[in-house]
């Protein structure tokens, strides 16, 4: 991990032995803090189970719940954790998918400074605040998805 600015970046990389030195070959995951900071990582079977911060914006994303133009309008402030999402990365060929999503309790509490930001906003706010009080906050990958088609239904408007 590493620091810039403001910014605190961490990584999962893939590496190679050469000889006595070791090469980066791939970067699997990383940012920074809410925008993909890595919380842990580790190696199951085959593939790397990492855990990322993700904002409204990137779970969204993520999910692929939506167009671009709807995940471009919701909040994706490097400090604004909405989420710690769950990746399974396979490394051959290189590929995804989400394991599971922890609804972050400090986000509810921030949602009130953010509830001005658009109604695709208010929106995932408002479904945010319907998983707290059904007390669902920790969903695997097909509640995960759930969460996502309920985001499709309510909160993307058709044109």
């Amino acid at each position: 991990s590493g620091g810039g600015g403001t910014g605190h970046f961490t990584n999962v990389f893939g590496l190679k032995r050469q000889g006595d030195k070791l090469k980066r070959v791939a970067e699997y995951a990383g940012g920074d803090r809410c925008n993909g900071g890595v919380e842990n990582a580790k190696i199951v079977g085959d593939k790397i189970s990492v855990r990322i911060n993700a904002t409204p914006a990137a779970i969204i994303e993520l999910t692929e719940a939506a167009p671009e133009a709807v995940f471009a309008a919701l909040d994706d402030s490097a400090i604004s954790c909405a989420g710690l999402v769950t990746l399974e990365i396979a490394t051959t060929p290189k590929s995804q998918a989400i394991a599971g999503l922890q609804l972050n309790e400090d986000y509810a509490r921030m949602t009130r400074a953010t509830t001005g930001a658009g109604p695709e906003q208010a929106c995932f706010n408002a479904l945010f605040a319907d998983y707290k009080a059904r007390d669902q906050m920790a969903l695997d990958g097909a509640q995960t998805r759930e969460f996502a088609k309920a985001f499709r239904s309510k909160c993307v408007t058709k044109k």
